[in-house]
């Protein structure tokens, strides 16, 4: 049988399964990729830095349409992410937009100014072309983007220069 075309999709996982769920589809022989992010944690006596999820219960897997139920018989494994009961793809620039901002190092101060609640889309760079509505943090410069396959947003540490505002047309 002939390989159909690879693509990726968001694999739902049980709940804290998703290293492990991760590793089982590693040795299966298929792309997977498990963003993570580096999180600092509090307990009593002693303070970790620890790599969380940055999707809870998700991981991404680029695989052909034959290899869905291969998938789902991993342990930990849920079900794909699906609409009106179509597997849904992720597209690859939503992939490599993930990669590039848990890249991503220390921006230069804004040079621009923007307020809270802008509705915003980055104009430069390897981001170029996500929108999403501007927070602040800390009087940090923050861009919430939602990721669509997966419905959640994600916060990214932008410096404004990268940004500019999206103009309503007034139709």
């Amino acid at each position: 049988m002939a390989d159909s075309v690879k693509r990726w999709y968001a694999l739902y996982t049980k709940s804290r399964a998703e290293k492990k769920v991760a590793v089982l589809i590693e040795e299966t022989g298929a792309e997977v990729y498990l963003p993570l992010q580096k999180t600092l944690k509090q307990w009593s006596d002693r303070r970790k830095i620890v790599h969380e999820p940055l999707f809870r219960s998700y991981v991404f897997i680029r695989i052909g349409d034959h290899d869905f139920e291969k998938v789902l018989k991993i342990p930990g494994a849920v079900c794909f992410v699906t609409f009106a009961k179509e597997k849904v793809p992720v597209p690859d620039y939503q992939i490599e937009a993930v990669r590039t901002f848990l890249g991503e190092q220390a921006l230069p101060e804004p040079l621009e100014y923007f307020q809270t609640g802008n509705q915003v889309e980055v104009a430069y760079g390897s981001l170029k072309g996500l929108r999403g509505r501007l927070i602040s943090d800390k009087n940090q410069r923050k861009l919430i983007v939602q990721i669509d396959a997966v419905n959640q947003n994600i916060t990214l540490k932008l410096s404004s220069h990268l940004l500019r505002k999206v103009v309503r047309s007034s139709t």
